[in-house]
């Protein structure tokens, strides 16, 4: 189904109202504000300079979708699981994602100042090139997962964003993605850093086991912190992130 301009907002909320199975959905160059996915499955959804800011997608499914050059500002993101789904160029100032799975997929030139992650899973997940400034970032376990961060600028990474109770197996970061940002209480297993400069951000607690292109001095060190009550993302069960 093809929703191209905003006129066909009125007919996208009855599909929400009578629909629980969206597939093949296609929304186009229009304005959707503050639409509601509650309990929905979006298979192979496709948003194309769509803007649908303060929008809620809560306890939902979204397999195979793309969203490109659209705007999701505002936005609230909550209990729900993304399977190979790609974001690109697209603008997510002050939303809040919050315990929901990206399995697959991408995030690629998003921007996102003011940001808010909280207790999100990140499996076989790539981060390239975000604007991410003033954000927060807490509880994330990242595996197999690959953050960069190379613009010849360096513009782009989490700049001035605190990243805490957190956990990065099996992780390739590389450039300035983590620069001029606090690191707090994270964990970095079997990562490797490539072309980091660790000088550019502050760290309070931070673990490197078995890691390459550490900090000087931190080269895998012999203990696992204890965790906080709450933190990690019940790290026992999710350590392979589902």
């Amino acid at each position: 189904m093809i929703f191209q301009g905003s006129g066909c907002l009125t007919l996208i909320r009855d599909e929400l109202i009578n629909s629980t199975l969206l597939k093949n959905w296609q929304m186009n160059e229009g304005s959707f504000p503050e639409l509601k996915f509650a309990g929905k499955q979006l298979d192979m959804p496709a948003l194309y300079r769509a803007v649908m800011d303060q929008g809620i997608i809560c306890s939902s499914l979204v397999c195979n979708g793309v969203v490109d050059q659209c705007s999701l500002q505002l936005m609230v993101i909550s209990d729900s699981s993304f399977s190979n789904s790609s974001f690109i160029s697209t603008q997510l100032r002050g939303s809040h994602i919050r315990n929901t799975s990206f399995y697959g997929g991408s995030f690629r030139g998003c921007s996102g100042p003011r940001l808010k992650m909280d207790s999100v899973r990140l499996k076989n997940f790539a981060m390239i090139e975000p604007e991410i400034s003033h954000g927060v970032l807490n509880s994330i376990c990242a595996v197999n997962s690959s953050f960069a961060a190379d613009h010849p600028s360096g513009i782009t990474g989490l700049k001035h964003t605190n990243i805490s109770d957190s956990l990065f197996m099996g992780c390739h970061i590389s450039g300035t993605f983590f620069a001029f940002s606090h690191l707090d209480r994270c964990v970095f297993l079997n990562c490797v850093f490539s072309h980091v400069d660790w000088d550019l951000t502050e760290r309070e607690d931070v673990i490197f086991l078995g890691c390459q292109g550490n900090p000087s001095g931190m080269d895998n060190l012999p203990y696992v912190p204890s965790r906080p009550e709450g933190s990690w993302v019940k790290f026992e069960e999710e350590i392979l992130c589902g």
